[in-house]
């Protein structure tokens, strides 16, 4: 792979330079009040000299071994999102952005990188910030699927709603290219045909059927969806639920969600 193929044209020596700089960036920010994370970030520096002297021990490369340990590169910039200090907050999401950007996370950093998010929204941190995070984790792969992509759509719906005209509208913009991206995602020729359900599955049966409450009301999965598919599904879904005065089954909101807007993506 030469190096303008690469994501965002950097070779993996550059790239670990440029998180080297990141983490010292944030150490000398932090160093005073929050001594903390300026350790987080000397071990990050450790591990990143670490990881180049593995490189030359065995086949993998270096991307791969950011991959496999990207977590713990990540750790340091969650605790520095952790502080509530705008300065620092601003540095660690700018280098969570980097690492996405360079499509080094696995599912398990993606993951930590969603509750990061979630702590900042529910603390009113940085919000478009927040948004753009989420686009370009959203953009750059499909390693965010199934609860914890609602939890991500969740977010923008929630920041939807906020009195900020900026960051309402930077999430309403995010919810729309999320919903494209979703979309984008489901294959072009899925098969839906019978043949391809479960072997011990019942042909005739090709919904899930769930009770809801008191059994009055009941949600319908099909069982024959591919996860890209379902998740669109599990969208498309709730947005009648929200339509119809409905609770959601996927999205996890706790705010009333205007059905004009419902109504404007299912256009």
């Amino acid at each position: 792979m030469s190096i303008e193929d690469r994501p965002g044209g950097l070779s993996e020596e550059r790239f670990l330079e440029q998180l080297q700089n990141c983490f010292t960036q944030l150490a000398n920010e932090s160093k005073k009040k929050f001594p903390h994370v300026k350790e987080a970030c000397e071990t990050g520096i450790i591990r990143v000299r670490n990881v180049l002297a593995a490189k030359n021990k065995n086949e993998s490369t270096l991307k791969q071994l950011l991959i496999n340990e990207s977590g713990q590169f990540m750790e340091p910039f969650f605790i520095g999102c952790d502080t509530r200090c705008a300065k620092l907050i601003q540095v660690s999401l700018s280098s969570i952005q980097k690492m996405i950007l360079y499509k080094c996370l696995n599912e398990q950093a993606a993951q930590n990188t969603i509750n990061c998010l979630w702590n900042l929204m529910e603390n009113g941190l940085e919000e478009v910030k927040l948004l753009q995070t989420i686009t370009l984790l959203l953009t750059t792969n499909e390693i965010v699927i199934g609860d914890q992509l609602a939890r991500t759509i969740s977010m923008c719906f929630r920041l939807h709603y906020s009195k900020n005209i900026t960051v309402s509208n930077t999430a309403s913009a995010t919810i729309r290219q999320s919903i494209t991206v979703m979309l984008e995602r489901i294959p072009e020729q899925a098969d839906y045909r019978l043949s391809s359900l479960p072997s011990e599955l019942d042909p005739a049966r090709l919904f899930d059927v769930t009770p809801i409450g008191d059994g009055d009301c009941c949600r319908y999965v099909p069982l024959n969806l591919d996860t890209n598919t379902l998740d669109a599904f599990n969208l498309m879904q709730d947005l009648i639920q929200i339509i119809n005065g409905e609770k959601t089954f996927w999205l996890r909101t706790n705010i009333e969600i205007d059905k004009s807007f419902c109504l404007e993506l299912l256009d």
